[in-house]
Parts: structure tokens; C-alpha cells; sequence
């Protein structure tokens, strides 16, 4: 008998075909013979077993693992470095005196759209990391206590999907908004200052940073965005597309089973959850360090919920920006007032909450880590 694709055992080729008749077909109503490929309990995905048996699944996942390790490697000693960097400066400074916060002048750095669409991103994505957390570690203390609001379980994984679908729809709208401002000639979105789109100065600006770092050059001057403020942005993309297309694959194993074979779950399920895991460490580890761990920015960098920036941390970070906006004069149209008590208050305890859940998953994941079974 010829191999299934993707298995490299005729045994196993075999026994899909007799599981499909005998378990598949009677349980899953509409099952096609490619269900009988699916691979329940595999082995590790990374043995020496997986690759000689399963190939797609060893490669597929050692080739996420390996990124997802890159992706650590790389900004683990840079964040460090970071925090000891600016730690220094601060000292250095601390004799400096800041302006008393009603002198303080605020530039709006996000317009009331952009501040709702991360706002929306930010609870579509620690629902989907709480109820994700919980499905993985279901079988654990953790997962039980964070399924408990859902009604166990099953309910995690059923608000799982829906947010997974509501956050995919939001994704297909903004690409939807950005390929319509650039037939339209909407100034900023795909090229120049304004754009989010990564230029050669931007790989400059990483190697000058990376410097400064070491006190070899001097900080590099930023426009709007930060190299990393673009690379956290370009990675929402990459995220999602991943996530997004296994979440996709396995949301409805009998409709997926019928065009492709079964062993694509096995795929989509390790590529997911990899994706996944790496998807919040980075966000919880590093994005949380740049907003809110750093010293200038500790303990929360909160003007992506009320929408405004200091002027004068905007001329240390964003100094281009800041002498273009004047020199086309609208600097002054951008100057906002320091937005009532009771909305600072609201807007910092909601932005402390999402960081705090943030560092209790991770924690709490790395903790029950021994109990997981793979």
C-alpha cells in the first residue's frame, strides 16, 4: 500500500485507512477517509521517530522552534543590555528636574481610532492567551482555575474560537482600510515618514542602537516610529497569518479532513500552539519591557490608551518627528490637554491589569510546565 503523504509508513497508511472505516466515519458525521491520517497521541514531534515517520511534523516544527529560539536569543541580552543602559543614564540624570505635571505639554501621539483598535487588540489577545493557556493546560491547576469562568473546558475553547474569528475579521478590515489608502493616495501609509513600512534607515537605526547601547555612538534619531515600534507592528502580521490559518484549519476537523489530509492537524496543532506560546512571551517579556519595565518608561508608557505623549520625552525618543511637525506647523494643532483624573486613573489601572495578567500566564505556564503533557 502506497504511504499516506506527509507519513512515511506504510503501517500507518494502513491503519488510517482501517480507522476511518471503523472509528472516524461512525463518530464524526460526514468524516472523509482523510480524518483516518490524523495522528492521535503522537510521538514528540521533535524525535528521532517523529522524523523518520512523520517528516511534515518534525520539520515543520523544528523549523518554529528554531524561530521562536531566534527571536529570544536575539532580544534577551538586547533587552538586558537595554535596561542596564538606560538604569545608568537615569542615575546619571537624577538630579535632573522634571516639570511639575500641570506644566507638562502633551503632543497627541494616536489619533482616537488607532487608540480603540489596540485597545481592541490588547483584550482580543489576553482573552485568546487565557483561554488558550487554559485548553493547553487543561490537565493542570492552572488550566482548570483559568477554564472556570468559561464553564470548563469546552467553554474556553468555544470563546477561544470566537475571539480567534472576531480578531481575524478585525485583521481582514485594517488590511482591507490599508490597501484602500494606498489606491487612494493616502499620504504616509506606504512610504515616507509616517509609514510603518521598514526602510534601510531602519536596519541603520538597529545597528546604531545596538551601539549606543555599548556607549560606542550616540542614541539614533527616530521619526514617528521606532525600529522596534515597527518590528512589534510587522509582527502582529506574521503572528496572525500563522495563528490565524491553523487556528482556521482546526476549527472544523470534518470540513479540514475532507480537502486535506489528516495529518495537516498534527501540523496546524504544533505550529499553533509554538506560535502561540511565542506570540505571548514576546509580547509579555518584550514588548512589556519597552512600555513599561524600562526606566523611562516604568512603570507603564500609557499614551496608547489616552492617546497623548509628554513633549519632552517626545524630543528624546521622537526628535524628528517632533522638528518635522514644527517645521510643517502642526505641532501646535497637536497640542492636547492633560485629560481629567478619573480617565488617567482608568486608562493606567486598565494598562497595569493587561501587564500584570500578562507576567501571571507566563509564570504561572513556566511553573505548571513539568505537569504538561505533550
Amino acid at each position: 500500500m502506497k504511504p499516506v503523504a506527509g507519513i512515511h509508513n506504510p503501517k500507518a497508511a494502513a491503519f488510517a485507512e482501517h480507522r476511518h472505516e471503523k472509528v472516524c466515519a461512525k463518530c464524526h458525521e460526514g468524516a472523509g477517509p482523510g480524518m483516518g491520517s490524523y495522528v492521535i497521541h503522537e510521538k514528540r514531534p521533535w524525535s528521532q521517530q517523529t522524523r523518520e515517520d512523520f517528516p511534515a511534523l518534525y520539520w515543520s516544527t523544528v523549523f518554529f522552534l528554531a524561530l521562536a529560539g531566534g527571536v529570544f536569543i536575539f532580544f534577551m541580552p538586547y533587552t538586558t543590555v537595554w535596561a542596564w543602559r538606560e538604569a545608568r543614564q537615569h542615575w546619571e540624570n537624577r538630579h535632573e528636574k522634571r516639570k511639575e505635571p500641570e506644566k507638562r505639554v502633551l503632543v497627541e501621539r494616536f489619533t482616537r481610532s488607532e487608540r480603540w483598535m489596540h485597545t481592541v487588540l490588547v483584550i482580543s489577545f489576553m482573552a485568546l492567551s487565557v483561554t488558550g493557556v487554559a485548553w493547553m493546560y487543561i490537565e493542570t491547576g492552572l488550566g482548570k482555575t483559568l477554564a472556570l469562568p468559561f464553564g470548563g473546558g469546552d467553554g474556553a475553547v468555544w470563546v477561544h474560537r470566537m475571539f480567534g474569528l472576531f480578531l481575524m475579521t478585525i485583521f481582514t478590515a485594517h488590511v482591507v482600510y490599508l490597501i484602500r489608502s494606498a489606491l487612494v493616495g493616502k499620504k504616509g501609509y506606504l512610504s515616507g515618514p509616517d509609514s510603518l513600512v521598514w526602510t534601510w534607515s531602519d536596519f541603520k537605526a538597529v545597528h546604531q542602537h545596538m551601539s549606543w547601547l555599548f556607549g560606542r555612538r550616540e542614541h539614533p534619531v527616530f521619526d514617528r516610529w521606532s525600529w522596534w515600534q515597527k518590528f512589534d507592528y510587522w509582527a502582529v502580521w506574521w503572528g496572525l497569518l500563522i495563528v490565524g490559518t491553523t487556528g482556521l484549519l482546526m476549527f472544523d476537523s470534518v470540513l479540514t479532513t475532507s480537502v486535506l489530509p489528516g495529518w495537516m492537524m498534527n501540523v496546524a496543532r504544533w505550529v499553533h500552539k509554538i506560535e502561540a506560546i511565542l506570540a505571548m512571551a514576546h509580547i509579555f517579556v518584550v514588548h512589556f519591557f519597552i512600555e513599561s519595565y524600562r526606566p523611562s518608561a516604568f512603570p507603564l508608557n500609557a499614551h496608547i490608551f489616552h492617546g497623548a505623549a509628554e513633549l519632552e520625552a517626545l524630543e528624546k525618543e521622537h526628535p524628528a518627528w517632533i522638528e518635522r511637525m514644527r517645521a510643517e506647523g502642526k505641532l501646535e494643532e497637536r497640542i492636547v490637554t492633560q485629560p481629567p483624573r478619573a480617565v488617567q486613573i482608568a486608562f493606567f489601572g486598565f494598562g497595569l491589569s493587561m501587564v500584570a495578567l500578562g507576567l501571571l500566564l507566563l509564570l504561572g505556564m513556566l511553573f505548571f510546565a513539568v505537569d504538561l503533557s505533550f
